[in-house]
Formats: structure tokens, C-alpha cells, sequence
């Protein structure tokens, strides 16, 4: 890594701004509202590695809980797992769709991934899917303030399929699954 290294301001507490936060209609090609009712997301960096923990809430009653661990810039393909399922464990939204080619499935892995670290404010996430092809990059970018980030998903044809914005608050009034 560069000397100028220093991911810390990515750390902590992030949730969706579903005011902003949007996908392109795989249809008309149009950009719609988020279709996923919240995100709630955690990073925290030690060093060169970084925790990402995510709940995806897809419907009142279905929450889909996230993690990997990852070190930037590393060669190694690392698993993003589900790791709790609060839900229907059958639920239509945990079903193979345009973005998973598996069904969400607790101790399992969604995609693989690795990451790399681009400057204070910019990462970038390369996935691919289970069997092994190509899936998406997402680009996060940090604001000036440290309170909001973008992130930009890539998909490996065409233009960009989703535009979230993740908003700073100090905690989410939930514990992550033991």
C-alpha cells in the first residue's frame, strides 16, 4: 500500500438514504426507486483488512445478514457470506435473481469478492458469482464530510444498475446475530 494509506474514515455505521438511493430497471433501461426496503451496513479497518458486516432488510419480516473480511489489494477471492437469515428461509427475495446466481443460504457465500483501496475516500469492490464468472465492481466514494458514501455498481455488460447512497448515523438500535 502507498504511504498516504488511511481507509479509517470508511469506519462505522452506515444506512441506506432511500430518498437518493436507486436501480436501473433491467426493462426500459429507466432508473427506479431501491427496490430492498433498508441496508444497514458496518466497516471497521484494522490495518490493511477490512470487516464489512451487512443487513439487507428485503421485506418487513425478512432480514438477510452479511460479512466478509477482506485485505486490500490482496490476490485471494474472499467469500461474502450469509451469515443469518431473520425470515422465510424459502422467501421469493432469497431466490436466484439478476444480481445472485444462489439462493441466500445461512454459512454460505453469495459471490466472492476482493477489494482494493484506491485513496483516502475511493475503494473498489470486484465480485464475481459462485460458479466463478464475472459479476459487478462497485465503486464507493466517500464525501468530503465523511458522512455520506456513494457506491456505483458496474455490472460486467452495460451501463450502471444501481447508484446507493449510505448516510453516517451513530448506531442502528440492533446487535448483529452471535
Amino acid at each position: 500500500m502507498r504511504e498516504n494509506y488511511d481507509p479509517s474514515g470508511l469506519d462505522g455505521f452506515w444506512v441506506m438514504d432511500l430518498s437518493e438511493s436507486r436501480t436501473r430497471d433491467p426493462n426500459t433501461g429507466e432508473w427506479v426507486p431501491e427496490a430492498i426496503r433498508q441496508q444497514f451496513v458496518e466497516i471497521r479497518h484494522e490495518g490493511k483488512w477490512a470487516d464489512f458486516r451487512a443487513r439487507i432488510d428485503h421485506a418487513e419480516d425478512l432480514h438477510l445478514y452479511m460479512h466478509y473480511r477482506v485485505r486490500y489489494g490482496d490476490d485471494e477471492w474472499v467469500p461474502y457470506t450469509v451469515v443469518h437469515i431473520d425470515g422465510d428461509l424459502e422467501h421469493e427475495r432469497l431466490r436466484p435473481n439478476l444480481f445472485r446466481t444462489v439462493h441466500a443460504r445461512v454459512g454460505q457465500p453469495i459471490s466472492y469478492l476482493k477489494e482494493v483501496y484506491v485513496d483516502p475516500r475511493t475503494t473498489f469492490r470486484l465480485t464475481r458469482h459462485v460458479d466463478g464468472k464475472a459479476d459487478y465492481a462497485l465503486m464507493s466514494r466517500l464525501s468530503e464530510d465523511r458522512q455520506r458514501i456513494v457506491g456505483k455498481v458496474f455490472p460486467v455488460e452495460g451501463q450502471a444498475g444501481i447508484e446507493k447512497w449510505m448516510q453516517r448515523v451513530d448506531s442502528f438500535g440492533f446487535d448483529w446475530p452471535a
